[in-house]
């Protein structure tokens, strides 16, 4: 780790130790009338859900959270969620040889090249599909950043709530809703590698109705791939190609009293990448089409109990092309009905229960398409899960609240498992608390594992077991009037892991199998400071260590970032610095492209307001701006070194219009 932080640039250093000064220093000069005039509510006093589907303070919710707010999203700008995310503690976006921009890696969960272990929430909502319960690239890449009032991450366990897939955590996104009767905003902007994108965002408000509409399109052109690839059977090749990218997308979200609600998101997604196996001959293409809908009703029931029903539905249509599988389609669906209650039964206690079923479906494609000889799933399959939940909290004395629940979830073919949830939390003087929580979550085998059948690549295992982790956290928040601050240690123990092997000795045929159990661990340091009327801060430290060192993670990720908002100027400045990742054992040992290292990810943000008659913004965004090699150990088949997972420099200019 001493190798790692010596790498980091004058410019790296600059930026964080102008971020600590600012974070740590006197903040107390503001005087009254300044603190009036300070974005507390929004910046420090957030309320989030995503612990206990209710509205808490992070310092009371239990789990360990952070949130981005909107102002941030602002301040630092961005393209789309990938750049945000980036900036999160303890995670990083990451790409593979067949999945670009795709993965949310939270405290170190490399286990795989799929979004496996990370669970999105769309307003609560579970955007999980049917195939590889991972298709998240269409999310990160086309979901519209513009309706997006705020961002809530979980780092810890939550199967209890919202169950498979909520291992390595859970990344809520709660959309805004209109202040006023109506407002409008549109952007045009152009970018390095050919890129040219466009958003109309819609928010209406009418009585109790309230309506937001997004359209969202980004097309690039793409930035260079080059890389040396390695096959145990055909041996080396060089190539290069532009990875070009096209994102579409349509939402719309309405609510009625806070009682009817409609979710609807729906996204295409198209991306160049190297192929189904790291290897030149097999370059090609995804496309994946994503359709997202909930509809949901919340009745009360009397003044302490509400109940809530929703019907949730996702769709997902993949198109994968290489060059010698040639087409390989397939069209899943995946529908859940949950009924949920919510209450208390004495003033001391908060209950949520609720009951779920969820059907995971297939239906071959060759049935509707004649033609389309290849597809990963070649069999029409249905898949049905049914879960019973609940989680109490009870203040036992005023400072101390007490959190326990579980999960039992059960499967057609008889499989079931009990994960539970525990913890305290103790506050002290009012603006500190501390947290202990220990919970299990679980990972159920999807489709794409256990019937996938894909000669010379990968082959499907029947009957594997649930992934299973046991996470424990300790966490100390800390908050004041302008500032809060925590530490936290954590430790997860990932059992019965769903790993790809090879099907014998050399091969380059794949299958999966329960391989084995993972221990991670480390620390987190976070803070936010608000330390002048004009100037925010926010800045993260991870350290982490994989007990068996078997996974290819950095052991440090240090991110910091400064914001200057004054009359019509905005300027952001955040730095992300993603520690040297461990490296692998490739073909005969022979390392073919640059070695892994440092990643730092330094971007900018300038933004000024026009106060015209038809309000402006003129917003120039630039990121990677120390061109660094973003190249990164390969993790997935690990027959080379590494392979390049991002681009370089790039510098984006957007015009936003307000009505």
């Amino acid at each position: 780790m001493v190798d790692c932080h010596r790498k980091l640039n004058k410019q790296s250093t600059f930026v964080a130790a102008a971020t600590l000064s600012l974070m740590f220093s006197n903040s107390t000069v503001l005087a009254n009338d300044d603190l009036l005039d300070l974005p507390l509510e929004e910046l420090l006093n957030i309320v989030v859900k995503v612990a206990s589907k209710k509205n808490e303070s992070v310092k009371d919710a239990p789990g360990v959270i952070s949130v981005i707010t909107r102002k941030e999203i602002e301040d630092f700008g961005g393209t789309s969620l990938v750049d945000i995310l980036n900036r999160a503690p303890s995670l990083q976006i990451m790409s593979s040889h067949l999945w670009v921009q795709a993965k949310s890696v939270i405290r170190g969960n490399l286990i795989t090249h799929t979004d496996k272990h990370t669970l999105i929430l769309i307003n609560g909502r579970p955007f999980r599909d049917a195939l590889q319960t991972n298709s998240n690239f269409a999310f990160y890449n086309s979901f519209p950043v513009d309706l997006i009032e705020r961002i809530e991450i979980m780092r810890s366990p939550g199967s209890v709530l919202y169950g498979s897939n909520a291992t390595g955590g859970v990344i809520n996104v709660i959309t805004k809703t209109s202040k006023k009767e109506y407002s409008s905003k549109a952007t045009a902007g152009i970018g390095s590698f050919g890129a040219r994108l466009g958003t109309i965002t819609t928010l209406v408000k009418k009585d109790k109705s309230s309506l937001s509409l997004g359209i969202n399109y980004f097309d690039e052109e793409g930035w260079d791939f080059n890389a040396a690839t390695n096959h145990p059977s055909l041996g080396p090749v060089t190539d290069s190609k532009k990875y070009a990218e096209l994102n579409k997308s349509i939402s719309a979200f309405y609510d009625y009293d806070d009682k009817l609600s409609a979710q609807l998101f729906y996204s295409d997604s198209k991306y160049e990448n190297l192929g189904l196996i790291p290897y030149w001959s097999r370059e090609g293409y995804v496309q994946g089409r994503r359709l997202f809908f909930d509809i949901g009703y919340r009745q009360p029931l009397n003044e302490r109990w509400d109940a809530k029903l929703n019907l949730t539905r996702n769709t997902y249509n993949k198109h994968i092309f290489d060059q010698v599988g040639g087409d390989n389609m397939d069209n899943t669906h995946a529908t859940i009905l949950e009924l949920s209650f919510a209450g208390n039964i004495a003033d001391k206690d908060d209950i949520v229960f609720g009951v779920s079923a969820e059907r995971r479906e297939n239906y071959d494609i060759s049935e509707s398409m004649p033609g389309i000889e290849l597809s990963s799933i070649p069999q029409s399959y249905v898949d049905n899960y049914y879960a019973l939940y609940m989680q109490a909290d009870y203040r036992l004395i005023v400072p101390l609240k007490l959190t326990a629940g579980a999960q039992y979830i059960s499967a057609d073919g008889g499989e079931s498992h009990l994960v539970p949830r525990v913890g305290g939390i103790y506050t002290f003087r009012d603006n500190m608390s501390l947290k202990v929580l220990y919970g299990e979550a679980f990972r159920s085998p999807v489709p794409s594992e256990e019937y996938i059948n894909l000669p010379g690549v990968l082959i499907g295992t029947s009957g594997l077991e649930h992934e299973i982790v046991k996470t424990t956290d300790i966490q100390l928040f800390i908050d004041t009037s302008i500032a809060e601050y925590s530490l936290t240690y954590f430790h997860s123990t990932y059992e019965d892991l769903i790993e790809r092997v090879a099907v014998s000795v050399g091969s380059s045929t794949q299958t999966f199998q329960n391989a084995g159990d993972i221990k991670l661990s480390g620390f987190e340091l976070e803070a936010k400071v608000q330390v002048a009327a004009h100037v925010y801060v926010t800045g993260s430290y991870i350290y982490q260590k994989e007990k068996n060192d078997s996974l290819s993670i950095p052991d440090f990720m240090f991110k910091s970032g400064v914001s200057y908002q004054r009359g019509a100027w905005t300027v952001g400045l955040f730095d992300s610095v993603f520690g040297k990742p461990k490296e692998n054992n490739p073909l005969g040992n022979l390392e073919l492209n640059p070695k892994a290292d440092v990643i730092n990810l330094l971007s900018a943000n300038l933004k000024y307001t026009f106060h015209t008659k038809i309000p402006m913004d003129l917003e120039i965004f630039g990121t990677n701006l120390l061109d660094d090699n973003i190249s990164y150990t390969e993790f997935s088949r690990g027959w080379t070194n590494t392979l390049p997972i991002g681009p370089g420099r790039a510098v984006y200019s957007k015009l936003s219009l307000f009505f």
